[in-house]
C-alpha cells in the first residue's frame, strides 16, 4: 500500500474521533444544545470534510 493512502485513512479516522469528542465534550457543558441526530443526518458529509482538510494540513508539510 502506498504510503500517502495510509496516512490519508490515518487522518480521517483519527478527525473523526477527535470531531465526535469535541462535540460530545461541548454537549455535555451545555454549550452545544441541539439534537445530534438532526446535525449528523443533515452536516455528516460537511463534518467528515472538515476534518479531512484540516489535518490533511498536517501531512501535507511532511518532506
Amino acid at each position: 500500500m502506498d504510503e500517502n493512502l495510509i496516512y490519508s485513512i490515518a487522518a480521517v479516522i483519527i478527525g473523526l474521533a477527535i470531531g465526535t469528542g469535541l462535540l460530545y465534550i461541548l454537549y455535555l457543558k451545555g454549550i452545544l444544545n441541539t439534537d445530534f441526530r438532526r446535525v449528523f443526518k443533515s452536516n455528516n458529509f460537511t463534518l467528515i470534510k472538515i476534518s479531512i482538510c484540516s489535518l490533511n494540513s498536517c501531512f501535507q508539510t511532511k518532506v
